[in-house]
């Protein structure tokens, strides 16, 4: 392997690498998370360009290698523009679900609105889909967990006992939930990936 491949070995590593680290550990980035779905298949492009041109500079037989990471790139750059953010909320969710429970009990034992709100201080959560009200019936919350934020839409992960964030098309309990809701997914049990935008 000659040192050109190696080095664009090197860079699809920490390209991947890199994507991984936005979409699945706990950060406050949510911007970052927003945008790299245009990001990755941005950097992605540039690569499959230069395993292209090693295509025809380098010498020898293994000009396949070149031909396998433009390959690669490809689909992982599809991959991430069509799934990356539903995988990696998954993935994060999953990995990290017992915080995100442990502050739906706080919630659920809290006496007060203002010791709700004092746990979900400095926009860690929100009392509802809308982070303005609190929604909750018959004692029982609905959370939202900002996950990641874009020029006019954002993904929330959505703690909700009722259920009720399934019905995103009745537009009457769209209205009643928040009209931004656009779509949800359910994660696991009363937690769902929700899709909002204006």
């Amino acid at each position: 392997m000659t040192r050109l491949t190696k080095a664009l070995l090197i860079a699809i590593a920490v390209w991947v690498i890199a994507t991984f680290a936005v979409y699945i550990p706990p950060h406050s980035f949510y911007g970052v998370r927003g945008f790299a779905f245009l990001l990755v298949p941005l950097f992605g492009l540039l690569l499959a360009i230069f395993s292209i041109v090693l295509i025809f500079v380098e010498n020898g037989k293994l000009k396949i290698v070149p031909l396998l990471f433009v390959l690669f790139v490809v689909l992982f750059s599809v991959g991430v523009f069509y799934k990356g953010t539903s995988l990696g909320a998954k993935a994060h969710f999953f990995l990290f679900k017992s915080r995100y429970e442990v502050v739906a009990e706080k919630i659920k034992s809290a006496k007060s609105e203002a010791e709700k709100s004092a746990i979900c201080s400095y926009n860690k959560c929100y009392l509802s889909l809308s982070g303005a009200t609190s929604l909750g019936t018959d004692n029982l919350e609905r959370l939202s967990f900002p996950y990641l934020s874009g020029f006019l839409f954002w993904n929330h992960i959505v703690y909700d006992p009722s259920g009720e964030v399934m019905n995103y098309d009745d537009v009457e309990k769209r209205r009643s939930l928040s009209m931004s809701l656009r779509k949800a997914e359910r994660l696991s049990g009363d937690w769902y990936y929700c899709y909002f935008s204006d």
